[in-house]
């Protein structure tokens, strides 16, 4: 089961969610989650490019060590600074 939330926790911070199964496609899903936000949030090229890279090394750890559970990304904006979560 995957499920997208847009969301505003708290005033000034941008969140996305993103909760997928513990498989390798979701590699590739975690990096268009990240890609899409930095560049909604209107980052530079540069970070817009690097970040899913850090994604992909933190998904794909999860996958490796829980295969086939529920994993919950989140991409957040943290003090103006992109934070990554698997």
């Amino acid at each position: 089961m995957n499920h997208l939330d847009l969301v505003t926790p708290a005033p000034g911070i941008s969140a996305v969610r993103l909760t997928l199964l513990s498989v390798p496609p979701t590699v590739v899903l975690a990096r268009e989650l990240v890609r899409y936000a930095l560049t909604h949030w209107g980052f530079t090229r540069d970070v817009i490019n690097n970040s899913p890279l850090v994604m992909s090394e933190i998904v794909t750890n999860a996958v490796t060590a829980a295969p086939r559970r529920q994993l919950r990304l989140r991409c957040a904006l943290y003090e103006g600074t992109p934070l990554l979560e698997c």
